[in-house]
């Protein structure tokens, strides 16, 4: 998981490359987490790695730092929904 940011794509690019010896890219999955108005553009996410399975996005909402460490997370829709479309690609 990684955030959609010059950083977190960054670092995410970084790991992908030192661990490419040990693991296929066709074996990773990425999912882009806190996805908003700032981020980079999923297009050019897609673009960044193509050569890497992109599983989704998770769109942020304010309402996940009022229960990031609850265990409620999955109850707020919008999450909800995109975790639904995540595990689709997967199976």
């Amino acid at each position: 998981m990684s955030e959609c940011n010059l950083l977190g794509i960054k670092k995410l690019n970084n790991l992908i490359n030192k661990n490419t010896k040990e693991i296929k890219k066709e074996k990773i999955n990425i999912i882009f987490n806190k996805y908003n108005l700032n981020s980079i553009d999923y297009e050019l996410l897609n673009k960044a790695f193509k050569n890497i399975r992109i599983l989704g996005k998770i769109n942020y909402t304010n309402k996940i730092e009022k229960i990031i460490n609850t265990g409620k997370i999955i109850k707020i829709n919008s999450i909800k929904k995109d975790l639904l479309k995540i595990i689709k690609k997967i199976n």
